[in-house]
């Protein structure tokens, strides 16, 4: 493995560039770890409104947000020209100026707009803007890859939904239920996110949720050092997934790849598959939610991740090249 260059930057800017790394891989003699376990992902959003209502103040009911036109789906930024990301960060920001008027900073619609705002005092004496306000995002997936000496990983094959992420904590997940498959309804897995760190939460493209482990004591069920495959050498036939359906017990099941597509370019949907392995056709009935980012095995190689199924047909479904994951992260396979 050849690293060209480390570059390291804040914390928040870890969101504005392109590549955090610059490493080179030699498909013929560099392995990385393919693992296929369920991790939960704890995504910090920044501080996103998601409804109003009014504070009692003595015998009043203020609204502290109509008076700023803060609506749903505003972005809270700063308050009080102070750097806002969580929850917490507002209580005590707002314990700090009382029931002062002060400034607040919003996005809405990819515009920043600065207003006055004046909290209301609670009768426990804490206070409020009466806005009901979401800050993160609870969710689980599955673990694809983690480079040994550099502990980057990379898991789920697509992006997080949401807005932009602020950072954010990956941890541990046992799986404890899973609900089957049928053609024309999607199953899934239910899993207990613990609160044990593993990992940080750097970047969230179109390809997943990448970023470093962070926990040197903790021990993956199913860590398998494996050469990769470029995408001109994937083909359709038989090959495997690793993947997590009982609390921690990653297993290997068989799966055919009916078509890999040329690619010139990123795309989530590089290669349809189908689940043949009667045992997780008997347990799951196909392809179901949290197993995006299940490593997919070819000839002894790393070729792609689990992204997509097909609802109609839960035995079927779609794959990414690992190609394309790992450039996300300033990674390249020669």
């Amino acid at each position: 493995m050849k690293k060209i260059f480390v570059s390291v930057f804040l914390f928040f800017a870890l969101f504005q560039s392109k590549n955090i790394f610059a490493l080179e891989l030699d498909k013929n003699t560099d392995q990385i770890y393919a693992s296929g376990d369920t991790i939960g992902l704890d995504i910090n959003l920044g501080l996103s409104v998601v409804g109003t209502f009014g504070v009692k103040e003595g015998n009043k009911v203020q609204q502290p947000w109509k008076s700023a036109d803060i609506k749903e789906g505003d972005r809270i930024i700063r308050y009080n020209d102070e750097e806002v990301l969580t929850q917490a960060d507002l209580q005590k920001l707002m314990a700090v100026v009382k029931n002062k008027e002060t400034s607040i900073t919003i996005l809405r619609d990819g515009e920043t707009l600065e207003k006055r705002i004046k909290a209301a005092q609670k009768s426990d004496g804490t206070y409020s803007l009466g806005l009901y306000i979401r800050d993160k995002v609870l969710g689980i997936g599955t673990l694809t890859y983690v480079i040994p000496g550099e502990n980057i990983y990379g898991s789920l094959g697509h992006s997080v939904k949401s807005p932009e992420i602020k950072g954010g904590s990956l941890k541990e997940a046992i799986v404890t239920e899973i609900k089957k498959a049928d053609f024309g309804r999607v199953g899934e897995k239910n899993a207990e996110i613990r609160n044990t760190i593993l990992g940080t939460i750097e970047k969230n493209t179109e390809t997943g949720v990448h970023g470093k482990i962070s926990n040197d004591k903790y021990t993956f069920n199913s860590l398998r050092p494996l050469l990769v495959e470029t995408r001109d050498g994937v083909k359709p036939g038989e090959a495997t997934i690793l993947t997590c359906i009982d609390g921690k017990n990653v297993e290997e099941f068989k799966i055919e790849i009916i078509e890999a597509y040329t690619q010139a370019r990123k795309d989530v949907k590089s290669m349809k598959i189908k689940v043949t392995d009667e045992r997780l056709i008997e347990k799951t009935g196909g392809i179901i939610q949290g197993m995006s980012g299940s490593p997919i095995i070819q000839d002894g190689r790393l070729i792609g991740a689990v992204t997509h199924v097909l609802v109609n047909n839960p035995l079927e479904g779609y794959a990414i090249y690992i190609e394309w994951m790992l450039e996300d992260m300033g990674i390249y396979v020669k």
